[in-house]
């Protein structure tokens, strides 16, 4: 082509010659002079320039119609130039100077020039993409479009680097919600991210840490970063596993038309996360990245998506230079001093240090029984123990391994719970999360030496999104947290926090099995299996703490059609709250003491099912909160349910004897006769009243001294009848009850009470102790406390340690003008025992206790006596109590109760006139 038109011009001088012969015209020659050549606007020409920029240039020639030139470069090694003028400046190690020559073609003594300073560019403006202005860098830095962007840095290509940009956001696509610009290491030589086409099938591999730019915060600024990497596929990026989350603080956010920094440091896998600090970028987070091996060179670049933004302050170096951002640390924490694994599977080793920028290796000792690559990952090649040597800086660690093939340590993770860790036992100690009846996850767990195992049986009656590619809490899924003793529930431990799993795939869990939904034959419903294992290892990341032997406490929630649940202990840091992981299955806490349901299940209350009647059974059901077993009981039917006040009577009952008559069962409805009655306490068939004595055994001789079949004796005026309840307690726990029992007598007769009752105390507790009382009541209704509600006085006798004495009047000063000015002895203070707890209440168990009561109408005083028996010994008298009720005649009561004590009643004597509603 460069050819063809010489030939052309030669073709027509050779015809012109032959027929200016032919016609013998005379010829004339008239050749041009070429007196200059001119490069164009060269005043306006940008002489400094960056390697990997391109200009175009343009030449005049003053000289013949149609001359041209001829373009070079003085240094070819510096820049390149077309024939049509376009300069290309290549990437330089240094600045250095270029001349581009125009020279005429038709005269090479004249020509034209430009000097061009080339300078180090540190972006490979070549490469790089979404460049809107490069012309200066040092001063204004380079401004991108709004749109992809990737700013290759210039000569890093290595597997050790540090990149740094400082840049400020100009503007937010408005089609893009979550907009994002940062730093990326990828081996696509043209920074193209998740590249995987039919030119490159085998994909691009690439991880970002990055800014998030929300447009949501571009008010307030943005000051969360992450790291994220690929999904398997290499085809978009793994949201649901980013790895380096973090935020600055508020101060340092970056903000619109603001500067912010970040920086990324690459050692083979291991990356470090830089970001604006103050003044400077400080390393907030190490993060380990395997997709890159650690041998395989990589590129480095800042860019993003829909971000229109201007970078400045390019920073980049390798090998070497990198070495001497590291720091020493001070201390090593490996997640575990021991641990075990089984034969030909592996254990993720975790190691930290107290600087963030320290470089940890791992090393076997015995190579022929465990390896460990670079991330602390062991595989166990034989049976046997091992050391892994863990180094940071000058501090080593040494951590044994303990290799097995116990085949009752194995399990496979298939989604059968046929391994020998699955006993009966484990199977009966499940527990059940349940949302409704068709929705719930029936969990299974145990534990060895290797570490902890969970499966999940999980049923539905609609399943959340068929569909894959939707974060795990938008299908399927369960999610838990794990705890210790000293830390029950771990909300956030680096990235093991929170442990989830969902149907698509996407999980946290090191090793898992997840199945397809099939459908249950028992239940109908649509059933998925899951299965995870968590070795000691990972655990010891939550906390220090955890190892193969301490206790470990889980809770789960998780996500169905119908909303989120959560299940047992689920936010809570009381450890009594949560469910145990132990080799039998799960275990809680009944009270303080860990139980299974398999000896005990935490049953629910009853619920009746079916009502019980005279005629039919009932049926009722108590479900265990844990594992879900349901206890059925069958309620007998009863007998009939008599209405005895409008009964019929044949044969009348008495106080000792059931009489007869036709009655109606207010249950079934129906009529029935020869129904028995029940006794006529009023009805003393065969009554003494010369000597006091009923048949039916209730009533006595005032003076008598008769017992019935062993029972306590009762005394009562032989007038009157007193419908006793035998061998009655007290016991009252947890407040004052000082009316346990009572008597309500006519105040306006005489009447004298003895009261002989047995104390039983705890020893332990310092309000043990028992009260007697008597007050007025005019009313009638039973006052429960011993204060000034009183409705017309009264007075109490007390024994407890707070009185500081075995026994003690209480209420010394006048309730009211009614009941009168009263007066006592001196306490009862029995030598040793004043002020000392554990004496005092010594004094007071197992002790007897008579406490007499007498009353005069006619005067209106009220004596009051109390008498301890202690160790077999009587005291005399131990308190008098003296009331005048100043012409008081109504209703009286004489009390007893007690206070984190038991009573139990011997006996009691009564002469006087009892009321009714008495409680004794």
């Amino acid at each position: 082509m460069k050819k063809m038109p010489i030939l052309v011009i030669s073709s027509f001088l050779l015809l012109g010659v032959v027929t200016g012969c032919g016609e013998q015209n005379p010829t004339t020659s008239e050749t041009q002079e070429v007196k200059s050549v001119t490069i164009n606007n060269k005043s306006g020409i940008l002489t400094t320039v960056y390697g990997g920029s391109t200009t175009s240039l343009k030449a005049t020639v003053d000289g013949p119609k149609g001359a041209g030139v001829n373009w070079s470069s003085s240094n070819e090694q510096v820049a390149t130039v077309t024939n049509k003028g376009v300069v290309r400046f290549l990437n330089i190690e240094k600045d250095s100077t270029v001349k581009i020559v125009a020279t005429s073609k038709d005269d090479s003594t004249k020509s034209d020039e430009v000097e061009f300073t080339v300078k180090h560019s540190p972006i490979d403006l070549k490469t790089s993409r979404g460049i809107q202005d490069a012309s200066d860098i040092e001063t204004d830095g380079i401004t991108t479009i709004t749109g992809d962007t990737a700013l290759m840095f210039n000569g890093v290509y290595d597997t050790k680097w540090y990149v740094e940009a400082t840049f400020f956001i100009n503007e937010l696509s408005e089609s893009d919600p979550f907009p994002k610009v940062g730093l990326m290491s990828i081996d696509n030589e043209n920074g193209f991210w998740n590249e995987k086409t039919e030119l490159r099938p085998e994909g691009t591999k690439n991880a970002y840490f990055y800014l998030d730019t929300n447009k949501a915060s571009a008010g307030s600024g943005w000051n969360g970063l992450n790291f994220v990497t690929q999904n398997e596929e290499l085809t978009d990026w793994d949201w649901n596993h980013q790895t380096g989350g973090f935020s600055v603080d508020s101060s340092d956010a970056a903000q619109k038309d603001g500067e912010f920094t970040m920086g990324l440091l690459r050692d083979g896998i291991d990356y470090y996360l830089f970001a604006k600090k103050g003044e400077s970028a400080y390393c907030y987070k190490h993060v380990i990245y395997t997709g890159i091996s650690a041998s395989t060179s990589s590129y480095a670049l800042f860019g993003g998506w829909n971000v229109g933004y201007t970078a400045l302050n390019f920073k980049s170096f390798t090998g070497e230079e990198v070495d001497k951002l590291y720091e020493s640390p001070t201390t090593l924490t490996v997640n575990a001093s021991e641990d075990y694994v089984f034969l030909n599977d592996t254990l993720q080793l975790r190691a930290t240090t107290d600087k963030i920028l320290s470089k940890i290796t791992y090393e076997s000792a015995n190579e022929d029984i465990v390896t460990v690559d670079e991330t602390g990952l062991i595989y166990a090649k034989a049976t046997g123990d091992a050391t892994i040597k863990v180094k940071a800086g000058t501090i080593e660690k040494d951590i044994l391994i303990h290799v097995t093939d116990n085949p009752d340590t194995k399990v496979e993770l298939d989604g059968n719970m046929n391994d020998k860790i699955y006993t009966e036992n484990v199977k009966t100690n499940k527990y059940r999360l349940s949302k409704d009846a068709n929705k719930y996850i029936d969990f299974y767990t145990s534990r060895n030496v290797l570490g902890i195992y969970i499966f999940a049986d999980y049923y539905t009656d609609q399943i959340k999104h068929e569909n894959e590619g939707k974060n795990f809490w938008e299908v399927d899924n369960f999610e838990c947290r794990f705890g210790c003793d000293e830390d029950p529930y771990i909300a956030e431990a680096g990235n093991f926090g929170q442990f989830y799993i969902g149907v698509n795939g996407e999980t946290n869990f090191d090793r898992r099995y997840i199945g397809d939904f099939v459908t249950n034959e028992t239940t109908s419903l649509n059933n998925v299996k899951f299965e995870v294992f968590v070795p000691y290892a990972s655990l010891a990341t939550l906390n220090s703490n955890i190892n193969k032997d301490s206790n470990i406490y889980v809770s789960f929630g998780y996500n169905p059609v119908n909303g989120w649940i959560a299940g047992k202990g689920f936010g809570s840091e009381n450890k009594f709250d949560h469910l145990a992981i132990t080799s039998d299955g799960f275990a809680y806490y009944n009270g303080t003491t860990l139980t299974h349901c398999s000896t005990q299940h935490a049953y629910t209350d009853w619920k009746t099912i079916n009502e019980v009647s005279c005629t039919a059974d009932g049926e009722r059901t108590r479900t265990c909160t844990i594992c879900n077993h349901v206890d059925t009981e069958v309620i007998k039917k009863g007998a009939h349910t008599y209405d005895y006040e409008h009964a019929t009577v044949v044969t009348p009952s008495t106080c000792t004897t059931h009489g007869t008559g036709t009655a109606k069962c207010t249950t079934c409805g129906k009529t029935y006769e020869n129904v028995e009655l029940p006794l006529d306490p009023n009805n003393h068939n065969g009554h003494d009243f010369e000597n006091g004595i009923c048949d039916c055994g209730v009533l006595f001789d005032p003076t008598g001294t008769s017992t019935t079949n062993g029972a306590p004796t009762y005394y009562f005026r032989n007038w009157g009848h007193y419908d006793a309840k035998k061998g009655w307690c007290a016991e009252s726990l947890d407040r004052w009850d000082s009316n346990k029992f009572q008597i309500r007598l006519d105040g306006s007769e005489d009447f004298d009470v003895e009261w002989n009752f047995k104390n039983y105390t705890n020893g332990t507790t310092n309000d043990a102790n028992f009260v007697a009382e008597v007050y007025s009541n005019v009313s009638g209704d039973i006052n429960k406390t011993f204060d000034d509600n009183w409705t017309n006085g009264g007075l109490t006798m007390r024994a407890d340690w707070w009185a500081q004495n075995p026994w003690y009047v209480s209420h010394e000063t006048t309730y009211n003008d009614d009941f009168g000015a009263k007066y006592k002895t001196a306490d009862y203070n029995p030598e040793g025992y004043t002020g000392d707890l554990n004496a005092i209440l010594n004094f007071l168990n197992d002790s007897s206790v008579r406490f007499t009561v007498s009353y005069k109408a006619a005067t209106g005083n009220i004596e009051a006596y109390a008498y301890i028996t202690h160790n077999g010994t009587e005291d005399t008298v131990i308190n008098t109590y003296k009331a005048n009720t100043k012409g008081y005649k109504g209703a009286m009561v004489v009390s007893l109760g007690c206070n984190w004590s038991k009573l139990t009643n011997v006996s009691v004597k009564v002469k006087g006139k009892l009321m009714s509603s008495n409680t004794l």
